[in-house]
């Protein structure tokens, strides 16, 4: 219709530019003559240009029927996958595994995008537990990619491989591809997740340096799982009773986490069983001034250096400031027991138990009177310990020991505790001879 107005406006444009010197036209083909005026030549020849035009489009519609026939064919067959495609997607949604997965692969064959189908007709047919099924839509799916996208189909497989529990498979397939791409984000998070499930400790604490510098997971996701995978290796090493392998799991520990109130205390009684008390004394007190955990405070006071009464001092130092401390207490008491200071650790475990009784505190009270023969009042705390294992009620006062707790103590233990340790009661060291 544009082409019409163009020329019929050029047509109107000659006309009015001829109209006074019209000229003509004179064609002699023997033995014909034609002879006419410019303008009803050129009007004449703009005629025949859009019946000739009109015709040949005619003649065009009926020779190639058939194709535009199929291509319209393929455009609706095309929506109807793509509809189709979508009712997959929905149902996959809905838990209809079954109904999904005939959906999908039925409209795969007429759609753009095939591997699309292909696709989510696996994961439909994982959730059957069709894994032959799954596996021969995936290397269909790789059919119809190009070579740089059928990386996606092979992390794809990897990922459902490890959903169902496959991890063999999974974990072989996902190094394979971590060669390939090292710095795909999706296939290292995915080979992370895989060593955690299998509890490849050592594969994953060599991974958390890639974890943390790409920022694959977040913050917090990241410092639980580098917490976890570090601790859980160096068990797995405890467990192995291999000193050399611990101590390399220890080296490997990130220093910001050497002092974690998860994993330091593996270590240290590894330290402990090996006779080092003096590098888990050292370990101990830096970490107790940087990050004061009542675990580390009971180490303290099962860690045996070569200067006792340095640990003692400190401990007593700490007691100053939390008098009422129940694990400070015990720990100064134990080291108390390993100087043979009786008196000082009787003290302290009879402080101890009054403001929060233990079965373990009883039973250390019970032996050290028993070592001092008091075997009555040996006997009671045993007793008392006993109670508190079978679920029985034992009334203590906030303050202090009630009247019964100081006559089972053999009258040793005072009625209300002292507010501060320069009590020369609580402190003053007994005689040893």
């Amino acid at each position: 219709m544009k082409l019409l107005f163009i020329s019929l406006f050029a047509g109107l444009a000659i006309v009015l530019l001829v109209k006074d010197y019209p000229g003509y036209v004179l064609i002699n083909y023997p033995p014909w003559v034609m002879e006419t005026a410019l303008p009803i030549f050129i009007l004449l020849l703009v005629v025949l240009y859009f019946a000739v035009n009109y015709l040949v489009r005619i003649v065009s519609t009926f020779l190639f029927v058939r194709e535009k026939w199929g291509s319209w064919r393929r455009r609706r067959q095309g929506l109807r996958a793509q509809a189709a495609f979508a009712q997959g997607l929905l149902k996959t949604w809905a838990g209809r595994w079954v109904e999904a997965e005939k959906l999908l692969t039925r409209s795969a064959t007429n759609s753009a995008y095939p591997a699309l189908h292909l696709l989510a007709a696996a994961h439909a047919a994982q959730q059957q537990g069709g894994f032959s099924r799954r596996d021969r839509y995936l290397n269909a799916a790789k059919l119809h990619v190009k070579d740089q996208d059928q990386l996606v189909v092979d992390i794809i497989r990897a990922e459902l491989q490890m959903e169902s529990g496959e991890l063999d498979s999974a974990e072989k397939q996902l190094r394979g591809l971590y060669e390939r791409a090292p710095k795909n984000l999706r296939i290292m998070r995915s080979l992370a997740q895989v060593y955690h499930k299998k509890q490849d400790w050592e594969h994953l604490t060599g991974l958390m340096k890639t974890l943390r510098d790409q920022k694959i997971v977040n913050r917090s996701e990241f410092q639980a799982l580098e917490v976890e995978a570090h601790r859980s290796f160096l068990q797995q090493m405890l467990d192995a009773d291999e000193p050399l392998a611990v101590a390399n799991a220890w080296i490997g520990v990130p220093l910001k986490l050497r002092e974690h109130e998860r994993i330091l205390p593996l270590y240290v009684r590894s330290l402990i069983a090996q006779g080092e008390g003096n590098k888990a004394e050292q370990l101990l007190y830096s970490a107790i001034k940087h990050n004061w955990q009542d675990i580390f405070i009971e180490l303290y006071g099962l860690t045996r250096s070569n200067n006792l009464n340095k640990q003692l001092h400190r401990l007593e130092t700490w007691l100053q400031g939390k008098p009422r401390h129940t694990v400070l207490l015990q720990a100064a008491a134990r080291i108390c027991l390993v100087s043979k200071l009786w008196g000082k650790a009787r003290s302290y475990l009879e402080a101890a138990v009054a403001i929060r009784p233990s079965q373990e505190m009883y039973k250390e009270l019970g032996d050290l009177l028993e070592m001092m023969g008091e075997t009555q009042a040996a006997v009671n705390c045993y007793r008392r310990g006993l109670a508190l294992a079978v679920g029985e009620t034992v009334n203590v006062n906030g303050r202090g020991v009630p009247e019964r707790e100081v006559q089972l103590m053999g009258g040793k233990a005072r009625e209300s505790l002292p507010d501060s340790l320069d009590d020369k009661r609580l402190l003053a060291s007994q005689s040893e001879d």
